[in-house]
């Protein structure tokens, strides 16, 4: 830890805490409330230097969360939609191809070929 460290930290901890923002790693993409890098300053389980941290807005990483969860939303809803066109194209029959065990044999068969069966029948 470079000479003044813990001094430069006491004066952000102080400056986070009145302005309501965390300290944000760059380097190790983290989160931590001022009480809670304190703690660990105190416990000497961390070194950092005050110049690896941001002061940040902890919401803007609630914002990052939001914007993450409608990205899979959306991917969620597009893969529902090919699946359920997959369905619509295809028909499942399941049969069993012995009572007695749990082996299910599944057959797929396009909508054409049913129709195409159904008119040479």
């Amino acid at each position: 830890m470079a000479t003044g460290g813990k001094q430069a930290l006491t004066k952000l901890t102080k400056k986070a805490t009145a302005k309501g923002l965390w300290f944000y790693s760059h380097l190790l993409t983290h989160w931590w409330s001022p009480d809670k890098l304190q703690a660990i300053y105190t416990d000497r389980a961390f070194r950092q230097d005050a110049d690896h941290f941001i002061l940040r807005d902890p919401t803007e990483r609630l914002r990052e969360f939001d914007e993450t969860i409608a990205a899979l939303r959306a991917e969620r809803r597009c893969f529902k939609r090919r699946i359920n066109t997959w369905r619509k194209k295809y028909r499942a029959t399941v049969t069993r191809t012995r009572p007695d065990k749990d082996d299910v044999v599944v057959k797929y068969v396009t909508r054409r070929s049913l129709q195409q069966a159904g008119n040479t029948t």
